[in-house]
């Protein structure tokens, strides 16, 4: 028994120093990738403190691809709530391509104005992937994004079962200018025009603030009451036109389709005050943008541009099993 004992805990050590010293050694340890440190990639956020589950989630899939490919990944974005800075992203840019990394992966916060910097990021060697919203060049080896018009045409579709045909309809978007805002607004208005709907207000910008899009809601309705349908074209301009139904006492009078899955739009899903929200794949998003990056870096023929889906969401169809996953990507099920 002693001998068994002793030939356990020699087994034990040597298993603990494996994984303190194995990398150092060149072992490769299962279950831990080994870094390294050579490839960097930088991923741009519009923000980095906007509070949106959304890029909560597609930080997780960045990780987990970070861990998986084994290169070292640093995520960085202006600081501002709103994610409309593009000063201060191009700023960031700038000082990131300074710092010579192997592998950028932008979101842009404007479709034009972000060209000029990327394309000087491209002429350094630097490998661009592009993720959510794309700019107005062809220099990215990847685009990353759910497609946004057919995204955009699903919200419209949602909306229109719950409306008469003649019906007035707002769009509140979030940051003007990116191509996110373009595209869904684009989507949105296709789908309308297919079901005869056209007096349309809008769109307005909420500049991806929840709070802004609450007031907008507000005054827009109180202006004009003949309004029966909203869409909102992101995360906090949904959130705040819900709050703002809420408030005023016209949850399922107005009927509100969005984007995005909170547990604050999940909440006002069962509650009745969104009727329905378009749903992405952020994990995926995140998870992909690095894979792309890396095979680029390997000179592996990608893509040019990679669909990461989106589903319709109601509160009849949430609970099944593939929308749970949608909704709870941070569970295991």
């Amino acid at each position: 028994m002693k001998t068994a004992a002793k030939f356990i805990f020699v087994v034990v050590i040597v298993i603990m120093l494996l994984f303190l010293f194995g990398e150092q050694l060149g072992y490769t340890i299962p279950g831990r990738k080994k870094v390294d440190q050579d490839t960097r990639i930088v991923v741009i956020y519009k923000s980095i403190n906007t509070g949106y589950e959304f890029w909560d989630v597609v930080k997780d899939g960045i990780a987990v691809a970070a861990n998986e490919f084994g290169v070292l990944v640093k995520v960085v974005g202006p600081s501002s709530k709103s994610e409309e800075d593009v000063e201060a992203q191009i700023e960031i840019l700038e000082q990131t391509i300074a710092e010579k990394p192997d592998a950028i992966v932008l979101v842009a916060t404007d479709y034009n104005r972000m060209v000029e910097p990327v394309e000087k990021a491209k002429e350094e060697g630097i490998k661009i992937i592009t993720m959510d919203s794309g700019i107005n060049s062809d220099v990215s080896e990847c685009f990353i994004a759910t497609d946004n018009i057919e995204a955009g045409r699903k919200a419209a579709d949602e909306l229109v079962k719950l409306l008469d045909e003649d019906a007035v309809v707002a769009i509140i978007g979030h940051v003007q200018g990116t191509k996110t805002a373009i595209d869904r607004e684009k989507g949105v208005r296709e789908g309308l025009a297919r079901h005869n709907i056209k007096k349309i207000y809008g769109p307005y910008f909420s500049d991806g603030l929840s709070e802004k899009a609450s007031r907008i809601t507000k005054e827009l309705i109180s202006q004009k009451p003949e309004i029966k349908g909203i869409v909102g074209l992101n995360e906090g301009s949904t959130v705040g036109v819900a709050r703002a139904l809420k408030e005023m006492g016209l949850s399922g009078k107005i009927k509100l389709v969005g984007f995005d899955n909170s547990f604050d739009e999940i909440k006002l899903i069962e509650e009745g005050v969104i009727q329905a929200t378009v749903v992405q794949n952020p994990f995926n998003m995140g998870y992909r943008a690095i894979e792309m990056a890396v095979k680029s870096l390997k000179g592996e023929k990608i893509e040019k541009w990679i669909n990461t889906g989106s589903v319709a969401v109601t509160k009849e169809n949430m609970y099944s099993n593939e929308n749970q996953r949608l909704l709870f990507p941070f569970i295991d099920k």
